[in-house]
């Protein structure tokens, strides 16, 4: 029966994408069993894809070309020295990490801001800048749009990537201006040689038991729990299928997932000083159903020359407004010196605004801002809308001396934001294009046999940004910016690395905070770009492939970032924000990271990162003040044991300190998440793998917080919150069964 339910409910939202979404994927589900009823032929040799360790877990190596720019040090690859922290995905060991969100948090100084469980919305934070100030790729497509910024995390599918490298600090060869957060670089499933199949089915659940603690109900949408019921039930299945004979290679990926996404939460009734009217209450209007795909398709013209095309699709039904489709299609055409790639991709969007007075709360940073305080029915606004773009890139890499080289490369794009008003009797559209052309040159200079590195870049930007229908009344915008960096790095021994960057990086107003004018945000056409100068400076002490130390380092890095010009939505009436340039801020920091790998049985990875991040604005009540949803202490401890094809693994997640709004009065609470996974790969049972986690292990729900009015102090029971104040859930089981062949 509920095999039934779940197949019902897989399809009900498989039946509401278009008919392109849902031939996309049959076609992935068709090669995949092709593949699985292949015969391997003879040549193709198990080991060169799949080896065995002395536990018998199985692990998946990367597989690179030889000559291509895959195989160079990530030093000579990219032309920085910028700290770089890389996540194989396909590393066995990471069983205990189930979105992206998971494992970018499992990096140093990212923090990700969560709205919800696992899969509602999430947005990144590098160095305690905001999601519009850090750099997103997927496969070297940027998908910060021109409308809003930033990017949805619950949109990118961890099973459709392969690897993510996290740059903190600017970063040269990318189509991008330079972002003062970092670059976070996703990269999708590699075409092992071979063929390769794998499928998994998995599940999970929020437990919840009733501790008695009830009040009335905030509306009909809200309602206490009962005894000993689950929330959030989750049902997803997962394939992936890959041939590659010759020089030629062909990758299918895929899910489907379906949840009911409501969990417990802690609701203080929006009186944060009165402990009588708290209850507990459901999210319940989380449901989503989500489908991705991915087809890959490579051929190797020479042993130096590869051509590639990618279609990455990802589209989500929710029970909230929010994401509907995003759509990422690639080709490109490579060497060792030369890189062509022609890209589009396009999402869209369906928003309904209900009255300002929940829009206000939302702003203000209230502990309980989701809470409905009008019906959704009664909006003043429902609107669709889609963003499209396409580019082109060129870049290559030349050799002038032996210790020497340059790496220059040129892109250009368009970007289409596209709104109708859903509710109007009349047909409402508006348009706006923004045009985009850079460049960027960078050099990489190695003295002393590369123990002494040299690295310098400039870029140049330009975009103009164009209202169209409905716009009639804004003027255009046109920006011209140049951006710098330049770094060195130092190996005085084999063990000891010390490294330095500084940049300076821009950032143009989004077409939201230029010309918006939904609801209660309206745009300023006469913004100026951001700006902020960054540097930090660190060491890396590193006794890797030491004895039986697969890894084993240590890394401490100081680092600063001045931003001018801030843009942020000022609340100028009732019922209007306008996007103005607010002045200064500065955010510093300490990043001490740690990683231990021991004989391929026992992992370690530690991270720990202190922010002061100040407002230096000339808006007095925040002037001096901490800058919002910034945790000064975060820190994470991550370890895993393997032994006889079993693994067992442990996280912890903490932060503590720094304040949910700008008058630095709600403090970010205390907040400490444990986590277990086990993970079950025998070798007698070659291919087969298990999966058991548990989130939350405490089930911390509620803690007290202390708050503060003038001279007294008061101490209040509150939810265990992220860092906007968004309550998450409490105890969560998940599971997975699956094979690999």
């Amino acid at each position: 029966m509920n095999i039934l339910i779940f197949h019902k409910k897989v399809l009900s939202g498989f039946c509401s994408f278009s008919f392109k979404e849902n031939c996309l994927f049959i076609v992935s589900v068709f090669v995949f069993f092709t593949t699985l009823n292949y015969p391997n032929s003879g040549n193709c040799d198990d080991s060169e894809s799949n080896s065995e360790d002395e536990g018998g877990t199985i692990v998946v190596p990367e597989i690179e070309v030889e000559g291509l720019a895959s195989e160079k040090s990530d030093e000579e690859k990219y032309f920085t020295i910028a700290p770089l922290a890389t996540v194989n995905l396909r590393d066995e060991n990471n069983g205990a990490k189930v979105t992206i969100e998971d494992v970018l948090e499992s990096t140093p100084s990212i923090r990700v801001r969560r709205f919800g469980d696992s899969n509602s919305p999430s947005f990144l934070s590098m160095r305690g800048a905001d999601a519009t100030h850090t750099l997103i790729l997927l496969d070297d497509i940027p998908l910060n749009e021109a409308w809003a910024g930033l990017v949805d995390l619950s949109t990118i599918p961890s099973y459709l990537l392969d690897e993510i490298k996290v740059f903190r600090g600017s970063l040269p060869s990318v189509p991008a201006t330079y972002y003062p957060g970092g670059v976070v670089s996703l990269e999708t499933r590699k075409i092992p040689p071979g063929i390769h199949g794998e499928f998994f089915l998995k599940g999970g659940f929020f437990p919840f038991k009733d501790n008695g603690a009830k009040g009335e109900e905030a509306s009909q949408d809200w309602k206490s729990p009962s005894e000993n019921i689950r929330f959030g039930a989750m049902r997803k299945m997962e394939f992936t299928s890959s041939i590659m004979k010759g020089s030629l290679g062909l990758l299918t990926s895929g899910l489907v997932e379906n949840s009911d996404g409501d969990f417990v939460y802690f609701n203080d009734n929006g009186t944060p000083y009165n402990n009588s009217d708290d209850f507990f209450a459901i999210r319940s209007n989380n449901s989503h159903t989500k489908i991705g795909s991915l087809l890959s398709l490579l051929y190797f013209l020479d042993e130096k020359s590869e051509l590639k095309g990618n279609v990455f699709f990802f589209g989500s039904k929710s029970g909230v407004p929010g994401l509907d489709i995003i759509e990422a299609k690639k080709t490109s055409l490579r060497n060792e010196k030369l890189n062509f790639a022609i890209s589009y991709s396009k999402y869209g969007v369906t928003e309904e605004l209900p009255e300002f007075k929940t829009i206000f709360y939302l702003k203000q940073g209230m502990s309980n801002w989701f809470d409905p305080l009008g019906e959704v029915s009664n909006a003043r606004h429902r609107t669709k809308s889609s963003t499209s773009g396409s580019g082109i890139i060129l870049s290559g890499t030349r050799l002038l001396r032996e210790n020497l080289k340059i790496q220059w490369g040129f892109n250009g794009g368009v970007e289409n934001w596209h709104s109708k008003n859903l509710y109007s009797k009349e047909s409402v559209e508006q348009n706006l294009y923004r045009f985009q052309l850079g460049s960027n040159f960078a050099n990489l200079i190695l003295i002393a046999g590369g123990k002494f590195a040299i690295t310098g870049s400039l870029r140049s930007d330009f975009i103009g940004d164009k209202p169209a229908d409905g716009f009639s009344d804004k003027i255009h915008s046109n920006r011209f910016f140049l951006s710098p960096s330049a770094g060195m790095s130092l190996k005085p021994w084999w063990w000891l690395n010390i490294s330095f960057n500084v940049s300076w990086n821009t950032r143009p107003p989004t077409l939201m905070e230029l010309f918006g004018d939904q609801g209660t945000l309206v745009g300023n056409a006469s913004l100026k770009h951001e700006s902020s100068l960054g540097w930090d400076f660190g060491a890396v002490v590193d006794f890797s492939k030491k004895l039986l130390f697969q890894t084993l380092s240590l890394e401490l890095r100081f680092f600063e970032s001045i931003y001018t010009n801030l843009i942020a939505f000022i609340q100028n009436s009732q019922r209007t924000m306008v996007a103005q340039n607010i002045g200064k801020a500065k955010i510093k920091g300490v990043e001490l990271v740690g990683r231990i790998r021991f004989a391929k049985t026992f992992g370690l990875n530690l991270g720990y990162t202190f922010l002061d991040p100040r407002d230096e604005s000339k808006i007095e009540p925040y002037h001096g003040k901490m800058l919002p949803n910034r945790p000064r202490n975060d820190m994470f401890i991550e370890t895993f044991v393997t032994k006889w094809g079993i693994t067992a693994g442990y996280k912890m997640d903490f932060i503590e300190g720094g304040f949910i709004d700008r008058a630095s009065l709600r403090p970010i609470v205390l907040r400490t998440i444990h986590t277990l996974s086990f993970r079950f790969s025998p070798g007698f049972l070659k291919g087969f793998v298990a999966d058991f986690e548990i989130w939350n292990i405490s089930n911390s729900i509620t803690t007290t917080k202390l708050l503060k009015v003038g001279e007294e102090s008061y101490e209040e029971k509150g939810a265990i919150m992220d860092v906007d104040g968004y309550p998450l859930p409490g105890l969560g089981i998940y599971f997975s069964l699956g094979f690999r062949k």
